[in-house]
């Protein structure tokens, strides 16, 4: 079985999609945490 990981997103969708696009193909998804937050332009 194959785990994907990823971690601190700080609601950033584009550069989530961006990870998951270039990613492998996986079985599973495990999110570390920080999903929420700054986004893609924080400041």
């Amino acid at each position: 079985m194959r785990l994907g990981v990823i971690s601190d997103l700080h609601g950033n969708r584009v550069a989530l999609d961006a990870v998951l696009d270039d990613m492998p193909a996986v079985d599973g998804l495990v999110c570390a945490g920080d999903v929420v937050g700054y986004g893609p332009w924080p400041g």
